[in-house]
């Protein structure tokens, strides 16, 4: 998909720098992967100490 967008050249600057992506695309979708990671990972916070799991841990770790 083509798209044109106005991105500050700074940014896009520093980006590049800190990734060491060869091209503005491979930054930006490098960048869209993390925002899909991020947000992933959120959904999965919810359940943090809902007792959905079952199990004894300390019998998982000594096998």
């Amino acid at each position: 998909m083509r798209k044109t967008v106005n991105i500050d050249d700074e940014l896009m600057k520093k980006a590049l720098n800190f990734g060491k992506y060869k091209t503005k695309k491979a930054a930006i979708e490098d960048g869209l992967r993390l925002i899909i990671q991020m947000n992933s990972q959120q959904k999965f916070k919810k359940f943090k100490g809902s007792g959905i799991w079952e199990g004894n841990l300390e019998k998982m770790r000594n096998n």
